[in-house]
């Protein structure tokens, strides 16, 4: 139990670790992307005035209604952009300048990138790397890989994009790690779980289980008013099988009592282990009379049970007594008129079942 709460605990540290790295990326993924959503916005807006401007001579082409564009633009952030292109004279100039084999017809306008993979034969492999596809992300790697390199405002939007693609790789790595330290911890709180209601010896469910399921049974007794009953057992002398036959042939005659118990009850009912050599079980909608046959059913089982061990085969019987719920008790009642049944039953000889009945 010691073994699997440190490991619990240590599981709960490197979560909690994880759960705070896993905060801070996402916090700072969610602060790139909201850049890149501003610069975008604010690109977009700009491209709506930004003339062409030869990317070779520095003319501005179509540039007709371009300060009426600055005009009604300057209104609402006074920011401004040239965009590149290349002149059809300036492009026929460096075709003229490519050797033979590589002259293509000079078209009336090229555009930035068209004249740069002209003029370099080469072009920038786009990157593989993926964040989340968002419609953001897409439309700005579409810009990077359509425009120019040397374009500064391009270089800001690059080293935004590979930030947010790094944090988001990190993000999702540690999501990773938090759903195996998670499954981890679901797996011990489950063993731990089992272990704090079921006995260690006998595999039956230990005294917190069982008084938790005797709440249960006196809630719906209450609510529905039928009725239940218990039936506390006791090993008869079982101090001279730990003397005579030793402590280990002790735990063995346990787990037999506990075995025959159990199958003398019905499915939907319970026995568990109350502490020591005794044992409760719990008998949902049976009265007195149908408590004390299945008692009498558990008894007899015992009593003709063999439990074999290293210095030979140990025979034991129990004492049972029966108590039967009332409208108005509650569990310590119930359970107190079981214990003085088992009291009688000691007293009168043993092996043998009493019931206390309450008017």
């Amino acid at each position: 139990m010691n073994g699997d709460g440190d490991a619990y605990r240590k599981l709960q540290e490197r979560f909690a670790k994880v759960i705070a790295i896993s905060d801070k990326y996402q916090a700072e993924a969610y602060e790139t992307a909201v850049k890149l959503k501003r610069a975008s916005e604010r690109l977009a807006r700009l491209e709506r005035i930004a003339p062409t401007i030869c990317a070779c001579c520095r003319t501005i082409l179509d540039a007709d209604d371009w300060w009426d564009r600055v005009a009604r633009y300057y209104a609402e952030r006074p920011d401004l952009l040239l965009s590149e292109a290349t002149c059809a004279g300036c492009a026929a100039a460096r075709l003229a300048e490519l050797p033979p084999g590589r002259k293509t017809p000079a078209p009336e306008k090229y555009s930035a990138r068209i004249a740069r993979r002209a003029l370099s034969g080469t072009r920038r492999a786009p990157s593989d790397k993926r964040a989340s596809d968002t419609p953001l992300l897409a439309r700005l790697r579409e810009r990077l890989r359509s425009s120019s390199p040397d374009d500064p405002i391009n270089a800001d939007f690059a080293a935004l994009l590979a930030r947010y693609e790094k944090q988001d790789a990190r993000l999702e790595k540690i999501i990773s790690i938090s759903d195996v330290y998670q499954e981890q911890l679901r797996d011990i709180s489950t063993r731990m779980e089992l272990m704090a209601y079921t006995d260690f010896l006998t595999n039956l469910p230990n005294r917190r289980a069982m008084i938790d399921r005797l709440e249960i049974e006196l809630a719906r007794a209450e609510r529905y008013g039928t009725t239940f009953s218990v039936v506390l057992f006791d090993v008869d002398d079982f101090k001279k099988v730990n003397d005579v036959w030793g402590h280990d042939s002790g735990d063995e005659v346990l787990k037999r009592t506990a075995k025959e118990l159990q199958g003398a009850i019905r499915r939907s009912d319970s026995c568990g282990r109350w502490g020591g050599e005794e044992f409760l079980a719990l008998l949902a909608e049976s009265g007195e009379d149908e408590a004390f046959h299945a008692g009498e059913k558990g008894r007899i089982a015992v009593e003709r049970a063999v439990t074999v061990s290293r210095k030979g085969e140990i025979g034991v019987t129990v004492s049972g007594g029966v108590c039967s719920y009332r409208r108005g008790m509650d569990v310590d009642a119930l359970l107190m008129g079981a214990d003085a049944a088992l009291y009688e039953a000691k007293a009168a000889g043993k092996n043998r079942l009493s019931v206390r009945t309450y008017i």
